[in-house]
């Protein structure tokens, strides 16, 4: 009804009783408002790099962006399996499957600055990936790259002549400390800006890889804005590693990264993401595994309910494939409150 219209009415009650009588009537209800669209919070995906060493000892790679208010939590839960074949003929073998499980809680301790922790549980062994890869190969005539020469679904780690000891098992990794401060937000005429902190401690329970383990430091910044109907999120990350040696061969003591990611909604609740992310040689002199890495993860975010936000994303290598993951799977689950 007409807004003039009820402002007669509501007169007209006041002034006549039977009038009166009949506005005690229920009247039509409104249609309700049409629900706001959900959209995923932007952010790129929480992927980790999968080189060897970066698995066994790092874990620096620029922060997302987490809108947490003062006395707010979240909680992430993150998992990646990966399968590994890295194969230099006469130098290195390494063939084997990792699954990393984290856990992460959050907290915001101001509207700008916020805490956490996080807290992984990994797994290296011979999986059972190996067939299905090999399948996929020759569906599409890619070829082997060697897998055909070794036992499917073991773990082995061979360096020359010399075959290391590489047995399945679980264990606690290295906690992390952390903490984000905004330094900007984001608005249409600027990008946000977010500058994090990250200490490692070496936490990681006894396995094959760590021969010796020392803790690390590392800073964050990144910026992340909106270019016409895109997501875009940029970082850079440096760490300084303590003495660390894996399977025997000894770590570089400054690490950089970079990351660089692109999300667009594409439907209610549902957007799709690609990022690459490089990272320095982590290995001081250990063949390819002293050169970067690059790496691409492509996949969607959906946005559940408010409080509740699902990712899943494949993960490739892009450029030196003796270096990084063949294939890895990743899936996070994001709960706040």
């Amino acid at each position: 009804m007409p807004r003039p219209l009820f402002a007669l009415l509501i007169v007209a009650c006041a002034s006549s009783p039977l009038l009166a009588q009949e506005a005690d009537r229920p009247g039509p209800v409104p249609p309700p408002e049409a629900e706001a669209a959900v959209t995923p919070r932007p952010g790129p995906l929480s992927v980790r790099g999968h080189s060897l060493f970066q698995i066994a000892a790092i874990d620096f790679v620029p922060d997302a962006p987490l809108p947490i208010a003062r006395g707010a939590w979240e909680v992430h839960f993150s998992g990646t399996w990966i399968n590994v074949f890295n194969y230099d003929p006469g130098k290195f073998v390494i063939d084997g499957e990792f699954v990393r499980a984290s856990a992460s809680f959050w907290y915001g301790m101001t509207e700008d600055v916020i805490v956490g922790a996080i807290v992984p549980v990994e797994y290296i062994g011979g999986g059972w990936l190996d067939g299905l890869i090999m399948d996929f190969h020759d569906a599409f005539d890619l070829g082997q790259g060697g897998r055909e020469e070794f036992d499917t679904d073991e773990f082995q780690i061979v360096v020359g002549d010399e075959k290391r000891d590489a047995r399945s098992a679980a264990y606690l990794g290295d906690i992390t400390l952390a903490m984000q401060a905004r330094l900007l937000g984001k608005s249409d005429a600027h990008p946000g800006l977010l500058l994090g902190w990250k200490l490692k401690l070496p936490t990681a329970t006894d396995n094959d890889f760590h021969d010796t383990h020392g803790p690390a430091i590392g800073v964050t910044i990144a910026a992340d804005w909106s270019v016409a109907g895109f997501q875009v999120y940029a970082g850079l990350g440096a760490a300084y590693v303590g003495n660390t040696v894996v399977i025997g061969e000894e770590l570089e003591r400054l690490q950089y990264s970079f990351l660089i990611s692109v999300e667009r909604v594409i439907v209610d609740r549902v957007s799709a993401v690609i990022q690459v992310l490089a990272q320095s040689p982590i290995a001081r002199d250990f063949h390819e595994f002293s050169d970067w890495t690059v790496e691409v993860s492509t996949g969607i975010k959906i946005q559940v309910s408010k409080s509740v936000a699902f990712q899943w994303a494949v993960l490739e290598n892009l450029f030196n494939f003796d270096n990084s993951p063949d294939v890895g799977v990743h899936a996070a689950l994001v709960i706040s409150r």
